[in-house]
């Protein structure tokens, strides 16, 4: 067998690097509009920036495609990633006319290069951002409409609001610490070969250990002890760790309770199939519902007081869906298209604004709708929403008042 040489695998490589961006340019030539994502991440010491596209057939299926996986050196300003951004538009033939919004994660940099060379953002912002002047462009840059992650800032809402929220109530958030401290220090043997022995020998599995960079980890590992919170002293005693007291378990069933629907919204959102920007305002609604729902249970009377404040901090992260701002007119639109949600989710909404009705809702959409088709070139039938089709089911979401969660 002949080894190929070096050089041959280089030049074949880049012969096949020409072929794929060439395939994706010719089929991003024949698509209108599309939404694109963006991220950062470091590693082994090396910085790197990721960029997808994603768009709808004619046959409403959903096709992707990866633009870039460049090297990102040296700072990552918003100025770099303003240009990175564009450098990348430029050489696929994109624009802000067609892209429809991209979405990132809540950095900083990320906020403030399309607030500085982009159009007008879709939610409000929740960062401590400099005022400092950013250097001019050689050529004028204009990003396209900028979208925060929203799974991204519930797993903020799950993570570092909640532990701000705890030490405001001290005995719980001293609880808190307690708890975890134990946790941690049974996660942490877990990594050792020997001590990962004796846990498969007494609970007969592996434990789940969080990862930071894995959303709901933290979750999945407490379902994970507490399914073997029997065993767990035991196991405890055989690694030489401090055990569970009954107030400690009692505060990660807590724990389970609370963080269990923002755990099931961060796992329906990152569904990569069924789950389109329609689905976003019912799922906050149903995550709501749930909070609120909560506060009334026996078992939660302890951190009631947590459960509105959190449920509090959902709404100001994602205030312009709750209280209908403009800039959530193209979500409305999307929800109300969407036939298995419709207009099912209005009376969780009139719970916070009990003005607003499912007429109001329709208008907005179609008003919404109608301005993008005008831009478009393409005339729109109003018969597409008709009032006898407005209320659907979907048995993912919550939006009974009064029963139990569901």
């Amino acid at each position: 067998m002949k080894i190929m040489s070096r050089q041959a695998a280089v030049k074949k490589l880049k012969e096949h690097y020409g072929e794929v961006v060439h395939k994706i340019k010719s089929e991003l030539a024949s698509v209108k509009h599309f939404c694109i994502t963006g991220d950062i991440w470091s590693g082994n010491h090396r910085s790197f920036l990721g960029y997808t596209c994603h768009w709808l057939t004619e046959n409403l299926e959903r096709k992707s495609a990866a633009l870039a996986c460049r090297r990102i050196f040296g700072v990552h300003s918003s100025e770099k990633i303003a240009q990175v951004i564009a450098e990348n538009y430029a050489g696929f033939g994109l624009s802000p006319s067609n892209v429809i919004m991209t979405v990132t994660d809540n950095g900083s940099n990320f906020v403030k290069a399309f607030k500085e060379y982009g159009c007008t953002e879709t939610e409000t912002s929740h960062e401590d951002e400099s005022e400092n002047d950013l250097p001019v462009f050689q050529n004028e840059l204009l990003l396209p409409k900028h979208l925060r992650c929203c799974s991204h800032m519930l797993n903020l809402l799950a993570s570092a609001d909640y532990v701000k929220i705890l030490r405001s109530e001290q005995a719980l958030y001293i609880q808190h610490s307690m708890t975890f401290e134990k946790c941690n220090a049974l996660w942490r043997k877990c990594k050792w070969p020997k001590s990962s022995e004796i846990i498969v020998e007494c609970l007969g599995s592996t434990l789940l250990v969080p990862v930071v960079t894995r959303w709901n980890a933290l979750f999945d590992a407490v379902t994970k002890l507490l399914w073997a919170k029997d065993k767990l002293n035991p196991l405890c005693e055989r690694l030489s760790l401090s055990q569970f007291s009954p107030s400690d378990l009692q505060y990660l069933e807590m724990y389970q309770l609370l963080m269990g629907p923002i755990a099931r919204a961060l796992n329906y959102l990152q569904g990569e199939n069924n789950v389109n920007y329609g689905c976003l305002i019912p799922t906050l609604m149903t995550l709501s519902n749930r909070l609120s729902k909560l506060q009334n249970k026996p078992e939660m009377h302890q951190v009631s007081s947590v459960v509105a404040k959190l449920e509090q901090r959902l709404r100001d992260w994602f205030d312009a869906f709750f209280t209908l701002k403009p800039e959530a007119n193209i979500a409305l639109a999307a929800t109300a298209l969407t036939p298995e949600i419709k207009m099912s989710w209005i009376k969780v909404l009139q719970r916070i604004k009990p003005e607003v009705t499912a007429a109001d809702i329709v208008t907005w959409g179609l008003s919404t709708i109608c301005d993008f088709y005008a831009k478009d070139n393409r005339a729109f039938s109003a018969q597409i929403l008709k009032s006898n089709e407005l209320f659907a089911n979907n048995r993912h979401f919550d939006f009974d008042l009064n029963g139990r969660i569901a």
